[in-house]
């Protein structure tokens, strides 16, 4: 079987298309999408946090723009969530907010979006966003 993406025709038969969900702490970790991108049938974004470090001289609606001009690139069809925004999750404070709701809430963005695969940072031990 085959379809055309991005004026590229790609063979399902002899590559995997995923449903790929992109768990990410900040709106600037998207660098880890680059290299799968093209990989995925859909691409969808949860961001964890604000991503708004304390003290910083900006506010949540520019790191959602940033982001949204980022995924322009690299997937403008990319389903993006702001997350840490809509539950007031602050950049540093995702360990000590995340609580059992938040997690079932993900599961069912999972289940409803039939995510077949999850890419996230990997465990860096020290991080206190990123680890978690």
């Amino acid at each position: 079987m085959e379809f055309d993406t991005m004026n590229e025709s790609f063979d399902t038969d002899s590559r995997v298309y995923r449903n790929r969900l992109w768990l990410l702490a900040h709106q600037d970790d998207e660098i880890v999408a680059l290299h799968l991108c093209s990989e995925s049938k859909n691409n969808s974004v949860i961001y964890l946090t604000d991503g708004v470090r304390r003290g910083a001289k900006f506010g949540t609606e520019l790191r959602i723009q940033e982001a949204k001009k980022v995924w322009g690139e690299i997937d403008k069809g990319a389903l993006l969530n702001f997350f840490g925004t809509k539950y007031a999750i602050r950049d540093g404070s995702l360990a000590e907010t995340l609580n059992a709701e938040h997690l079932m809430e993900l599961v069912s963005i999972c289940k409803a979006q039939d995510i077949q695969e999850i890419v996230t940072l990997q465990l860096e031990g020290g991080h206190q966003d990123h680890d978690v």
